[in-house]
């Protein structure tokens, strides 16, 4: 063998182990620690790749919840077909914010029986009364969400739902003394807002592409009831413990943004009522069948954006 010929063929195995190191796919962990290999195959659950140990290829397997990204050769297609370009878009997403706005539609679940018999028992009409229930039952939400991902599917974060309804009367009210009849409007404009310490999952069920994720939160309630009875305005307000639980769908539409549809079931009475009339306020305690119950079911859509 010449002296030419044999530093061709180091030259070559030179090269060569230059190209080996230099396109060599990248993992890496939650820890931060990047694995140099060969990426062959990517699922919702693991990552299958080649690597060198002991001098020896090995096929080994990391599960996605350990991995925070990837990084495919641009110079090596992409098992299946896919090039550089497109993997690249495929990637799982290693934002550590999650945005969430949304609106839609809600509907209490909270009992009415009693006050529905305390209206009737004032004087107005069953059927007047039931349209009322329908109405008041029946809202509009808006909602906001901010989380932080403490781990690739673990986050803690800011909930916030609002919700409004409003009910009416108008009708003959009869107070059963034998002498009067009233005419007027009962008219009800209910408020809730809520703003709470919020905790957060999600999976991916096709990667980069659609998520399942859930959030249950704890926090403050804050109801106001602006109340018109026969032309006399009275202000209702009051506080408690609520909770709210959301289960959700995103599909995205690019890297960091995604559309959402959503369930959430919310959760808060109010045992305590202030009372203003413009004139006088006062406190009062309410007994277990006067105490407002705010439980309902929501259905939503919205926009989520990662940072």
């Amino acid at each position: 063998m010449t002296q030419r010929t044999f530093l061709l063929i180091t030259l070559l195995f030179f090269l060569n182990g230059l190209n080996s190191v230099f396109a060599q796919d990248k993992i890496i962990t939650s820890a931060g620690d990047t694995i140099n290999c060969n990426i062959l195959r990517v699922s919702n659950k693991k990552i299958t790749y080649e690597k060198n140990v002991g001098g020896v290829k090995t096929t080994l397997q990391k599960e996605r919840r350990f991995v925070k990204s990837w990084i495919k050769n641009e110079a090596d297609p992409f098992p299946g077909g896919l090039d550089a370009e497109i993997y690249e878009s495929a990637r799982p997403h290693d934002s550590k914010w999650k945005i969430s706005v949304n609106g839609g539609i809600g509907y209490r679940i909270a009992g009415t029986k009693e006050a529905k018999q305390d209206l009737i028992k004032k004087g107005f009409s069953e059927q007047k009364v039931d349209s009322y229930f329908k109405s008041i039952k029946w809202g509009e939400k808006a909602a906001g969400q901010v989380h932080y991902m403490l781990t690739p599917n673990y986050g803690l974060g800011l909930d916030y739902q609002f919700f409004t309804s409003s009910g009416s009367i108008t009708d003959i009210l009869d107070p059963q003394d034998g002498a009067m009849l009233y005419y007027g409007l009962a008219e009800d404009k209910e408020f809730t807002n809520y703003a709470g310490l919020s905790f957060y999952y999600h999976e991916w069920l096709t990667p980069a592409k659609t998520k399942f994720y859930c959030q249950v939160s704890l926090g403050l309630t804050m109801f106001r009831n602006e109340s018109t009875f026969f032309y006399n305005p009275i202000l209702i307000t009051g506080k408690a413990l609520g909770g709210n639980s959301e289960l959700g769908y995103e599909y995205f539409i690019t890297r960091n943004t995604a559309l959402g549809i959503h369930l959430n079931f919310f959760q808060a009475t109010i045992t305590k009522v202030n009372l203003d009339d413009g004139t006088h306020s006062q406190e009062i305690k309410l007994e277990k069948g006067e105490q407002r119950g705010l439980a309902r079911i929501d259905v939503s859509a919205g926009i989520k954006i990662y940072l």
